[in-house]
């Protein structure tokens, strides 16, 4: 009845509060019913409730669930509730939350993984083990290369090209073991025995796809008494604010205003909105997202599957606007190489799985207890995937997508893919600060896997201009007039296998990886991988001189009511 907007809240808590024979205190009348007093404290979850000291003796107010309130109403039968308990309207104690404790639900946004677990965040810059380390690298470098400058260079040659190979079996492993995920039917379900789930929708500046993010919401399949939909806005973006209070929301949406302040990010505005969800599990979606309808169902029905130690599942992400232009049809067929073929042979091959920025299901409880998202790393999602795994906890993958539009300029693109990499570089350092806790939470079989994956995008992407450009000079100088030599031969050999090869297996895995009704659109873009690549390259680079010079900067990837419309163009499946 109050997620259908038959009756307000006001009314059923008002009458509740009657039958328990407590005191109901409205929005108004707050105030006067707390009096003043120096007391605060808002509960972690700021929906379970709101305490404050009067007169020497502690008031609660509450704001009970239907199970809550079943559970006061026996007890009030048998014994009675003490005096100090009232009621109140969930509206009415979000307000007292923000009102009366605003600093203290943003610094836990903003400080709680940075205190509890510092050297699990970013915040806290590289270590001192770190900085040795590098300090002696790069002399170690610099003295190699002016003692033996031919030696040294041949030596970091070949030591790169073997990374740079086993970057490469990496993909084909995945292309090899490739396995197609159709959707299966969902068991059917009781309404009445399914939890609390909250969507939390971090938005800024996104006014103009609102009704769109809207209308995919309201076609999840899910009982709406048992959903809440949180929009975390920034307090100072009136017009998403306004367009989100255009759409004549239903009462399980719910506009949260996170207070303007650093660092300005998407993780800690999902931090702060966290405080509020009531769910049992939580996802995560982007502005421009629409998932599929079963979504919800199909995850929950994996979470019943498995074991508490399945703490994530991650949605396949699909790209809705392939055939745009070259830009669209290469990011479409990365995603399918990312999510249809590298991500599900991830979690059969026991490594962790970097999250996607979205679409990533939780077990809220789990979520609280690792720490939430890091709100100083900008690519909060691959980094809280690592760090569930260290933790213990596993992230398995589920088969219904979401769909979203791939940036169609190439700034855009390449603004979003900096912060990536920038976002990768900081997770990196985070999880390389102990190095041998870091081999200790891991097979020896993970940990090549995610050393290969997140170490080698970085260091491949930085890298590859410089062994092109050296392939290239090794084919000059072996078609020149003074003949080939050993030593030329050799580098042209294996500059040219890396290269190919490279481009090889990253084509392969992403067209086996596309939608078959999907490819007749990209097929020709897969000659524009080299090209496709030198961006990465450049994005990379931008993104080591970001971290250099504005480490928590957050480029923001806009989109556009024309992105985002409902993909019906495309096979409901992530691989048909």
């Amino acid at each position: 009845m109050l997620a259908s907007g038959t009756i307000t809240q006001a009314a059923y808590y008002a009458t509740l509060a009657q039958e328990l024979n407590v005191t109901f205190v409205n929005r108004d009348d707050v105030t006067r019913f707390l009096g003043s007093g120096a007391g605060e404290r808002v509960a972690p979850n700021a929906f379970h409730a709101f305490a404050r000291l009067r007169s020497g003796r502690v008031v609660m107010l509450a704001a009970p669930g239907a199970s809550d309130a079943a559970k006061l109403l026996q007890r009030n039968k048998k014994r009675g509730l003490p005096d100090r308990l009232a009621i109140c309207a969930p509206n009415t104690l979000r307000k007292l939350a923000v009102e009366h404790g605003q600093s203290a639900l943003l610094q836990n946004a903003v400080d709680d993984l940075s205190l509890n677990a510092p050297h699990l965040s970013v915040r806290s810059g590289p270590s001192f083990v770190q900085g040795i380390f590098a300090t002696l690298f790069v002399l170690g470098a610099v003295a190699a290369f002016a003692l033996k400058p031919t030696l040294t260079t041949m030596l970091a040659h070949m030591a790169l090209a073997t990374f740079f190979f086993g970057c490469v079996i990496l993909r084909f492993l995945a292309w090899y073991d490739f396995r197609g995920r159709p959707l299966r039917p969902l068991p059917p379900t009781n309404p009445g025995s399914l939890p609390t789930y909250t969507i939390i929708v971090g938005l800024h500046d996104e006014a103009t796809v609102v009704p769109s993010l809207v209308a995919g919401m309201r076609r999840l399949k899910w009982p709406r008494s048992k959903l809440q939909v949180l929009f975390a806005c920034e307090a100072d973006d009136a017009a998403t604010i306004d367009a989100l209070r255009g759409q004549s929301l239903e009462p399980w949406f719910e506009i949260i205003q996170v207070p303007p302040s650093e660092p300005r990010t998407k993780p800690k505005a999902l931090n702060y909105a966290l405080q509020f969800a009531r769910g049992a599990y939580v996802t995560i979606y982007d502005a421009e997202d629409q998932p599929h309808p079963e979504q919800l169902l199909e995850a929950h029905a994996a979470f019943s599957k498995v074991d508490d130690t399945v703490a994530c599942l991650q949605a396949p992400l699909v790209t809705s606007n392939p055939a745009d232009n070259h830009i669209t049809a290469l990011f479409h067929l990365e995603y399918a190489g990312l999510f249809n073929g590298l991500m599900p042979w991830f979690d059969r091959a026991g490594a962790p799985i970097l999250l996607g920025g979205t679409s990533n299901h939780f077990r809220t409880d789990i979520l609280r207890k690792v720490g939430a998202w890091d709100p100083f790393n900008v690519t909060e999602d691959a980094d809280l995937g690592l760090r569930l795994w260290r933790l213990g906890y596993r992230t398995k993958m589920i088969a219904r997508p979401t769909y979203e539009a791939a940036p169609r300029r190439a700034g855009v693109w390449l603004r979003q893919r900096t912060r990536w990499f920038k976002g990768w570089l900081q997770t990196t350092f985070v999880h390389s600060r102990k190095p041998v806790a870091f081999l200790q939470s891991m097979s020896t079989k993970a940990m090549l896997v995610t050393t290969l994956f997140l170490v080698g995008t970085i260091v491949s992407a930085l890298l590859h201009p410089f062994f092109l450009a050296s392939a290239i000079w090794s084919l000059v100088g072996l078609l020149s007039h003074d003949g080939p030599t050993t030593a030329r031969q050799v580098t042209a050999w294996v500059d040219w296998s890396t290269v190919v090869l490279s481009y090889a297996a990253f084509g392969a895995l992403c067209w086996r990886s596309t939608a078959l009704n999907a490819r007749a659109s990209v097929w020709l873009s897969l000659l524009l991988i080299p090209i496709y690549w030198l961006g990465f390259s450049l994005a990379a680079w931008r993104a080591v001189w970001q971290l250099l010079t504005n480490p928590f900067l957050w480029e923001k990837t806009p989109h556009t009511h024309e992105d985002d419309e409902e993909p019906s163009h495309l096979p409901l499946s992530a691989h048909a």
